[in-house]
């Protein structure tokens, strides 16, 4: 399978020209034979929380519809980061997937809210409490995480509990901290035994550089691939997912971890 990760500037509030631009990329990813492609965290309005209304109309009105249309005319899952209406009222920082196969738009909302300043995500978007696993290229299960979940080992290791063979991780990283982005995507990978693919995005939010750095790294921890600091599209040649179940079988760590014990640590 080949997976394409979609490095995007996010133009904050600029919703028309982001989607523009991730079509584009979109288009580039099929002509590559990308059977998946990701695009990161709020990619289309990024982190203009104050006019999170509005740009969640516009992504269930014009850019949901727009990612289903590519998908179907040229035969490829999307996943990515979209501001959309939360399951009890209010709004969510989401991950949707679309299979053009499928009517149903599969929707992640992020576990772990970003409360530091200068963004206090809980002012303006609800906390999921759910996780959600996808079927990428009808072969991956993928385990979906946005940004700051991936600080959280328990979400990743709940995925490894659902026998996920990846996880997928989209974020707004900011430059100051990609040894941490990279040192925890590399972490997920080894702790599960899974494929992480993690895609962030590039340019600023006002003073804040993003960091970039797309990756993607094998059951053992061993980087495939990985992207510069400026936008592109990384294409990735995916080994077959058995290959976590292999290295599972053969390092069955998983029966040795003592649950019952964790909770009083």
């Amino acid at each position: 399978m080949k997976l394409g990760l979609i490095q995007l500037e996010c133009l904050p509030g600029n919703v028309e020209q982001n989607l523009e631009n991730a079509s584009l990329r979109i288009q580039e990813a099929a002509e590559q034979g990308c059977s998946v492609c990701v695009l990161p965290e709020l990619w289309l309005s990024g982190y203009d929380l104050i006019r999170v209304q509005s740009h969640s109309e516009f992504a269930c009105k014009e850019a949901v519809p727009e990612l289903r249309r590519l998908a179907i005319e040229f035969g490829l899952e999307i996943c990515g980061g979209l501001p959309m209406p939360a399951e009890n009222g209010g709004f969510s920082n989401a991950a949707v997937f679309i299979d053009p196969q499928s009517p149903q738009v599969q929707t992640y909302q992020k576990n772990h809210l970003f409360d530091f300043t200068p963004f206090n995500e809980s002012d303006y978007f609800i906390a999921g409490d759910r996780r959600v696993s996808v079927l990428f290229g009808k072969s991956f299960l993928a385990g979906l995480m946005i940004c700051f979940d991936l600080r959280f080992a328990e979400v990743a290791l709940g995925y490894r509990a659902m026998n996920c063979s990846a996880l997928c991780c989209i974020a707004q990283w900011p430059a100051a901290r990609r040894m941490a982005w990279r040192t925890l995507l590399q972490a997920r990978a080894i702790e599960t035994q899974s494929f992480v693919f993690g895609c962030n995005a590039v340019g600023s939010l006002g003073d804040i550089i993003l960091g970039g750095f797309s990756s993607v790294f094998a059951p053992d921890g061993t980087p495939l691939a990985e992207a510069g600091d400026s936008e592109s599209l990384l294409v990735v040649d995916l080994p077959d997912p058995e290959t976590a179940h292999e290295l599972r079988r053969s390092l069955d760590v998983w029966p040795q971890s003592r649950q019952g014990i964790y909770q009083s640590l």
